[in-house]
């Protein structure tokens, strides 16, 4: 588990006010966004529910600049970059 990710989990455990039956991409996104530092992502297990939107901001954003475009086809090729 990366550091964003165990800070984020860390996180969802204290006080009442966290979903505690949140998944694991929730969790993570709560706390940092949908980016490339996402467990789910990282194992190509996102559901990329709306594939434009993932799309447009792969290619717009640095969110995911960690990245280089053929390692994300190979992860998504649903996304068509």
């Amino acid at each position: 588990m990366n550091l964003k990710a165990g800070f984020a989990e860390t996180l969802n455990q204290f006080g009442s006010h966290t979903n505690l039956s949140a998944n694991e991409c929730e969790i993570y996104g709560i706390t940092w966004g949908c980016d490339g530092g996402c467990p789910v992502f990282i194992r190509g297990a996102c559901k990329l529910e709306d594939i434009d939107a993932m799309r447009d901001t792969i290619l717009n954003t640095d969110r995911f600049s960690s990245y280089e475009i053929e390692e994300l086809n190979k992860l998504y090729p649903q996304l068509k970059l």
